[in-house]
């Protein structure tokens, strides 16, 4: 695949319009390319777009698992045997036994192997190591992950929104993933296609209003493929965060819990103005 172009954005204006932009060609040189994705009707398929904000735009987009302090040997193939000890296997069996009693009632409201599909969500909601890949169909809730300045040096790099996209059709249903792959976390994909999108389900609020969707790999040290990429220099980081607050895109209205609002609140004190204490 060719390299994406690099669009370079100052403000949440400029990177509205790139992604605007991006998507207007995108579409041109998929239909010229793939006259045959139409309709009955002779109309072209829908076509989605997902986005990936990354704090540093050096990182690779792979999951957790595929990352250090993981290796090649942390992937479970899903092959049957008396002890099943890649580290993906373990995290996810360990997880899913001691989250018994916590986890949401519409997890265990389903079939077997699509409750434990869940419960793979469930782990990468709460930030376990899986084969999953966060996505949303909100460009601009990517540009709030990408310029938010946690961990050690993050705010000292430029960030990167990513895209993907994928047609309507392509993206399946957490029962869909489930009826065709029996063996949770692992990943068979029906066309052909090593990496997969599907609706993440409803098991939090926060995924809803963050517009989630996953990906998952059938081979998760692979790098997934993007389709655009949008820089962002550090220098515009917090301009571009407190005009995304402004336009109501912070951790409370993301993360509709205590935690959220805490974290609101410490981000929002830092444009009170002159407030004792505050820099």
């Amino acid at each position: 695949m060719s390299r994406p172009k690099v669009h370079h954005c100052n403000s949440v204006a400029t990177y509205m319009q790139a992604v605007e932009d991006f998507k207007r060609d995108f579409k041109k040189e998929q239909n010229k390319e793939q006259p045959s994705n139409l309709k009955a009707d002779g109309k072209k398929e829908d076509r989605l777009f997902f986005f990936r904000g990354h704090a540093d735009s050096m990182w690779k987009c792979k999951p957790a698992i595929a990352r250090e302090p993981f290796t090649l040997d942390a992937i479970y193939d899903g092959t049957p045997r008396p002890s099943r000890d890649n580290a993906e296997w373990v995290l996810f069996s360990r997880f899913r036994a001691m989250s018994a009693a916590l986890e949401p009632l519409c997890v265990a409201s389903v079939p077997r192997v699509e409750a434990d599909w869940r419960r793979v969500v469930l782990a990468q909601h709460h930030e376990l190591p899986t084969r999953l890949l966060d996505w949303t169909t909100k460009s601009l809730v990517a540009l709030y992950f990408a310029v938010q300045a946690r961990g050690r040096g993050v705010a000292e790099t430029d960030s990167v929104v990513v895209a993907a996209s994928r047609l309507r059709p392509q993206v399946f249903s957490v029962y869909a993933l489930a009826e065709m792959n029996r063996t949770p976390p692992c990943y068979s994909p029906e066309n052909g296609e090593d990496v997969g999108f599907f609706w993440a389900p409803d098991i939090h609020q926060r995924v809803t209003l963050q517009g989630s969707v996953l990906s998952i790999g059938r081979k998760p040290t692979q790098e997934i493929d993007v389709e655009g990429r949008f820089k962002i220099s550090k220098k515009y980081r917090r301009t571009i965060r407190d005009e995304l607050y402004h336009l109501g895109i912070h951790e409370a209205s993301l993360f509709p819990d205590l935690d959220g609002i805490a974290r609101s609140l410490v981000a929002e004190s830092k444009m009170w103005g002159p407030l004792q204490g505050v820099d």
